[in-house]
């Protein structure tokens, strides 16, 4: 055994290198599923569209959505969306909504910020 460990010796460069891409193949071979997966239910059910939820919105743009609604409909789109502006938050949180919504232009925003609405 001591004697093999002394031919592997001299190509411990090669040896290394052959694990490392032996790990990356199998990486990648196992990744592979979730890829199709997502090709096939993003890309051909969803028709590219991965969430159908909207993150931001203008209050004038949520206004007008709601504007047809009748009263349940809306309620339960409002429970979900937070007015966000200078009035309501502190300082802090203000600016990290605005940090992550770079489109933010001295607006009212309605940011979504949670899942409140049951799917049947």
């Amino acid at each position: 055994m001591t004697k093999l460990f002394k031919y592997l010796k001299q190509s411990w460069v090669a040896i290394f290198t052959i694990l490392i891409l032996l790990a990356l193949q199998a990486t990648t071979e196992l990744s592979l599923p979730t890829y199709t997966s997502n090709i096939v239910n993003v890309g051909i059910q969803q028709s590219g569209i991965e969430n159908g939820t909207i993150k931001a919105i203008r209050e004038s743009e949520m206004n007008k959505l709601t504007t047809f609604m009748n009263d349940s409909d809306k309620e339960k789109v409002l429970d979900n969306y937070k007015l966000v502006n200078k009035d309501n938050l502190s300082k802090e949180e203000f600016n990290n909504y605005k940090k992550r919504i770079s489109s933010y232009k001295k607006k009212n925003l309605y940011m979504y910020y949670q899942l409140k609405i049951k799917i049947l």
